[in-house]
């Protein structure tokens, strides 16, 4: 019976101790190898697929990278559509990336230093606590977002313009990037980048970076392909301004021009053949009030920007102040700058037809000075006067974009505008050799501007 009695104890502690063994030991589960895709697991198989980023180097222009990589880096290259999409996983880029490129989904932005409650929970880490503090708003609430807004179906690119910043021989302390960002913001316009949908628009001396809808990048890879597009790269232009007393050159070159359409109120546009071209200049030149501002010296490549200032500081009183120093007062001058600015780039479209100018005209003068009397008290004289000026300002200013066939000679009249000039009545130093029209018949300190661009030959 005692027998019976230890052998039932003996067995209950038995399995007693294997269901503890068995609660306390971990579940085993089957490991299965992972399946690697065999493009990923021949091409590197040491280190990680690198994630994909993309260049567009245009729509019309393909981009064919056949560098070496000094550093064992592989070259990937996809086309999709008509993009020609390449990009150096080695090259040491910093970009926004992302991960379907070809989905168009928006580029997420890293998430370092917040954990996943705080993402989760809308809350800010310690770190970006400290970044809004630095940023030091006072009463509008900040939030970091995950990821750009895509609501409207945005997409990220990148284009390449090293084929138009370095391969032209092109100064980069001009900032030859500005000149596409200036002429991106001119084609789509500036409430594109700062309204709905969200957009953004950077540059490097290498890249421009887009995000927005598709439609818009189709108007930007237009606007880039005609910048780096390698059929017009060896193009020039020259250009040259002129002034005249009077418009009644029109009496005898009008019917050799043909009208353009401006968008600029009091300023006209022609074209002309290139073979009646000489005989009017011929004409103009006779006139004993024609002056050469700009002469066709400079040749100016397509798509580069070229500026001529031709200005100087006219002084003038513009306020007297009271001082406890001798003489009592303090003269308060300021300077006018007076004269001529003029930033002009032309680019060819892609047709090889036509050809597009911005210009960016700034005329200055001051045509006279107003005096005014002010009295201030001193010790010396209670009954102190003083003579400050208020400078009578007459500005011109043009700043549009004018389409032309480029086998004619594009002629652009700005109207009778300032003729900036100095008190001898002889411009000195602003545009030289303009002298008054008044002998002529013209207006006082006014000339009519004539402005010439053509292909060179």
């Amino acid at each position: 019976m005692l027998n019976k009695v230890y052998t039932i104890a003996f067995t209950l502690l038995l399995v007693t101790g294997l269901f503890a063994q068995q609660q306390t030991q971990p579940q085993q589960i089957p490991y299965h190898e992972p399946v690697i895709p065999e493009q990923v697991r021949n091409s590197r198989p040491d280190t990680a697929p690198p994630i994909e980023t993309e260049v567009i180097v245009g729509a019309a222009v393909r981009h064919d990278d056949s560098s070496n990589n000094s550093n064992g880096g592989d070259d990937s290259q996809v086309v999709t559509g008509e993009f020609v999409a390449a990009e150096n996983a080695s090259n040491n880029i910093k970009q926004v990336q992302f991960g379907a490129a070809e989905s168009g989904q928006p580029p997420r932005v890293a998430s370092s230093g917040r954990t996943a409650a705080a993402a989760n929970t809308g809350g800010a880490t310690a770190q970006e606590s400290q970044i809004n503090a630095m940023i030091g708003a006072k009463f509008v609430q900040m939030q970091r977002p995950q990821e750009l807004p895509g609501g409207h179906n945005q997409i990220w690119r990148v284009y390449d313009i090293t084929p138009y910043t370095q391969q032209r021989g092109i100064d980069p302390a001009t900032k030859p990037e500005q000149t596409i960002i200036d002429w991106i913001i001119r084609q789509t316009g500036d409430k594109t980048w700062h309204s709905e949908p969200v957009g953004f628009l950077n540059a490097t001396p290498e890249k421009i970076y887009v995000y927005h809808t598709l439609d818009v990048h189709r108007r930007v890879a237009e606007i880039i392909d005609r910048f780096v597009n390698p059929n017009a790269a060896g193009e020039g232009f020259t250009f040259r301004l002129i002034s005249v007393g009077s418009p009644d050159w029109l009496t005898r070159a009008h019917s050799v021009l043909q009208p353009i359409t401006t968008q600029t109120p009091g300023v006209q546009g022609w074209v002309v053949e290139r073979g009646n071209y000489p005989a009017m200049m011929q004409d103009l030149a006779k006139r004993s009030d024609y002056r050469e501002h700009c002469p066709p010296q400079y040749l100016i490549p397509n798509g580069c920007r070229y500026q001529v200032v031709r200005s100087r500081p006219r002084s003038y009183l513009r306020d007297v102040q009271a001082s406890a120093q001798a003489p009592g007062y303090i003269n308060d001058t300021q300077t006018v700058d007076e004269g001529l600015s003029f930033d002009f780039v032309p680019l060819t479209c892609l047709d090889g037809v036509y050809t597009d100018v911005m210009l960016n005209i700034a005329i200055v003068q001051v045509d006279q000075m107003l005096p005014i009397t002010v009295e201030l008290p001193t010790q010396d004289n209670p009954r102190a006067r003083h003579t400050i000026e208020t400078p009578l300002i007459v500005p011109f200013k043009l700043d549009g974009q004018i389409r032309w066939l480029k086998d004619r000679i594009l002629i652009l009249d700005l109207g009778m505008q300032p003729l900036p000039e100095v008190v001898t009545g002889e411009t000195k130093g602003i545009i030289s050799g303009i002298k008054k029209a008044t002998a002529t018949g013209a207006n006082r300190g006014r000339a009519d501007y004539l402005l010439f661009i053509e292909k060179a030959k």
